[in-house]
């Protein structure tokens, strides 16, 4: 028998989908940055990390093709990694960490 975790991505959704019916209209702000965190501090949490993990890229690979500025998919890959050190640690997001202008988009994720 194996010991590997099974991604739930129907579960990981739904709370995406929670989070989203809470700040439906936020965009690139603090209510925006916050459901990405939340959603992945809750996934880890509830759910875990490999879906949290595949949900976000997954989410943000599907934003860049559908046209999606790159530094905005860059700004909410960082808030949705915020959500998963949180939840890992098993605290609250710190809306301190979080990102709400592409502008200030972390550039660890560019490739070099």
């Amino acid at each position: 028998m194996s010991d590997a975790v099974v991604p739930d991505l129907d579960a990981a959704k739904k709370i995406a989908n929670e989070e989203l019916a809470k700040r439906p209209s936020d965009h690139n702000n603090l209510g925006d940055a916050m459901r990405h965190a939340e959603a992945s501090r809750r996934v880890v949490e509830e759910v875990n990390t490999p879906s949290a993990l595949i949900m976000g890229y997954g989410h943000e690979a599907e934003n860049l093709v559908e046209g999606s500025p790159l530094n905005e998919v860059l700004m909410d890959l960082h808030n949705n990694a915020v959500g998963r050190a949180a939840g890992a640690a098993g605290r609250p997001v710190d809306p301190g960490r979080l990102i709400t202008d592409p502008s200030r988009a972390p550039s660890e994720y560019r490739r070099k």
